[in-house]
Parts: C-alpha cells; sequence; structure tokens
C-alpha cells in the first residue's frame, strides 16, 4: 500500500512585505535617509540593520520566514552543578572568593583608543502603524565601498518578512590615513596619507593635519596634490609623540572642488618600561615637622604620588 504525504502550504496571513526606500548612494559624512514602509500597508515592528562587514557576506541572508514560524517541540534540560556550589568541598570554597572581578577593573580601560570603528547601525524596535511610512536618518564616515541596508519585521499574528538592499558608498573625494596601533614617548613616525579622487572634477586638493598635546608635527602641516586625472596619490606626514601617555589623536582634512573629506585617527602612547618607585622616609620626633617638594618621576600621564 502506497500513501502520498502532503506537503503543507504556508498561510498567506503569515506573510507582510516590508519596503526599503533608500538613495541609490550614499555619501560619505553626509547625512542620508532610510524609509520603512509595508507593501500592503499593514502594521508591523521591525528592526533596521546596515552593516558594511557581516550582511555584506556572500553567505550573509535575512532570516527565512518559514524558519521564523515553523514550529518547534519543547524541550529542557536539567543538570547538577552541586559539585560547583559554595562550601561543598573545603577548598574550593576560596575559588568563589575570585569570582566578579570589578574591583579590579583600571579606570584607564575605560580611555583606550577607538581605533577602528567599524560601519554598523542597528536601531529598534520599531512599531510602524498601519498605512504608515517611517523614516530614519544616519551618517557614515570615512568609508567607500559598499552597505546592506535590512529591514526584519513581526506582527502580533505571528506574521514574518523581511526585506534588504545594496547601496554603494561613496564620495567625490576621500582620503586614508595610517598609524601604528600603539606607540612610546619620544617615538617618531610617519603618518603616510592616501587621497583618493573618485570624480574628474576633483584637480587640485589641500590636505591639513591637526594633531592634540600628545604629538608634535614635524614639518609643514598641510600639502597641496594635484590630479590630472581620477585615481590615488599619497603623501607624508612626520609626527612625534610628546613625553607623555594618553591617547593621541590626529585629524586629516581635504578639501577640493568644493567637496570635503575627513578622517581621525586615536591611537595609544604607552610607556614600554617598567614602573619606576621612588620613596622617601621620615622619622619626626615630637613637636617636628617636616616640608619637601616632590620632583614628579617618569613620563607625564604615568605619575603619581601619596603621603601615608
Amino acid at each position: 500500500m502506497y500513501g502520498v504525504i502532503p506537503i503543507p502550504v504556508e498561510d498567506a496571513a503569515t506573510h507582510i512585505t516590508p519596503e526599503i526606500t533608500a538613495p541609490p548612494a550614499i555619501k560619505t559624512d553626509e547625512q542620508f535617509s532610510v524609509s520603512v514602509s509595508e507593501k500592503d500597508g499593514k502594521a508591523m515592528t521591525y528592526t533596521l540593520a546596515i552593516d558594511e562587514g557581516l550582511l555584506t557576506s556572500p553567505d550573509s541572508r535575512h532570516p527565512i520566514r518559514g524558519t521564523i514560524s515553523t514550529p518547534r517541540k519543547r524541550w529542557a534540560c536539567t543538570w547538577d552543578v552541586y559539585d560547583q556550589v559554595i562550601g561543598a568541598f573545603g577548598q574550593q570554597l576560596r575559588r568563589i572568593l575570585a569570582l566578579g572581578g570589578s574591583d579590579q577593573a583600571s579606570p584607564a580601560d575605560a580611555t583606550k583608543a577607538q581605533r577602528f570603528k567599524p560601519v554598523v547601525h542597528f536601531v529598534g524596535p520599531f512599531k510602524l502603524e498601519k498605512g504608515k511610512k517611517a523614516t530614519h536618518q544616519f551618517t557614515i564616515s570615512n568609508y567607500v565601498g559598499s552597505v546592506r541596508i535590512m529591514v526584519v519585521a513581526s506582527t502580533p499574528q505571528a506574521a514574518y518578512g523581511s526585506a534588504e538592499k545594496a547601496v554603494p558608498v561613496r564620495k567625490p573625494l576621500m582620503l586614508l590615513a595610517t598609524l601604528p596601533r600603539v606607540t612610546g614617548p619620544g617615538e617618531t613616525v610617519d603618518l603616510p596619507v592616501a587621497v583618493f579622487a573618485m570624480e574628474a572634477k576633483v584637480k587640485n586638493v589641500q590636505l591639513a593635519l591637526e594633531a592634540n598635546d600628545l604629538f608634535t608635527v614635524i614639518g609643514s602641516t598641510t600639502q597641496a596634490l594635484t590630479f590630472s586625472t581620477t585615481g590615488e596619490q599619497t603623501v607624508m606626514f612626520r609626527v612625534k609623540r610628546n613625553e607623555r601617555i594618553g591617547v593621541g589623536k590626529v585629524t586629516l582634512t581635504a578639501t577640493g572642488a568644493g567637496e570635503k573629506a575627513t578622517q581621525s585617527i586615536e591611537v595609544d602612547v604607552r610607556q614600554a618600561g617598567s614602573p619606576e618607585t621612588e620613596a622617601t622616609e621620615t622619622v619626626l620626633e615630637a613637636g617636628q615637622s617636616w616640608e619637601a617638594s616632590p620632583q614628579a618621576l617618569g613620563v607625564g600621564g604615568t605619575n603619581s604620588g601619596y603621603l601615608s
């Protein structure tokens, strides 16, 4: 006896169709709008993502509606962690005292340089009313390439849908500078800057460099470039780290043909040597006093003192 296994047909009521409206191309450092709506004017809740990394990889796909709405069996797992519980086996108790660790966190960890800033925007969830369209504003800084815009939406009635759109990111004038990830006080490094003329109208470009108080620029802080055709040119600046530590920052600005491009780079300036300590001990007899003017030891930003 042979039987036929029926193939389930998806209910159209579980489908929604989000739509994305975005510019055909995005200019860096300029605000752009992304609008989200539903094809049939249905109300929905959605999240919106813009990314140049994970979402643009060849294997990245938006969630499949059928996967989201597929029924799943309920399941549960139980296990015993008694062996790891406090006080069970004598000396294991001391391990509990090592949990946490927030009291060991250094305030300096929060001031490290933000060197690599990805092009990632993820916003939501938002509720879209029936028949409405929502608009969101974004800005992408100093990036050239492509980003993917993705919307994933749902309704309380267990309807799901998603949409995506790839948009190129370009600008007539772009620049890309490079610095080491970390440096030390007193070091001198070269700062190469690649300037890109993406359109024929960009002929003459002025490039300017600004630095915070952890850097001293050696030589001129400005350079001029001339492009006969579209393409790329590389120029070099030289900077020296001052005798102190912290987060150094340089900002480059390129202008030409009515266009402007900027890039800021942060770099950790740290002391590579071993710490040094200088102590003074004094014994005061009754009625005596002591006065001193201690001199700071070491590189600025690394030194501290205390009296006990």
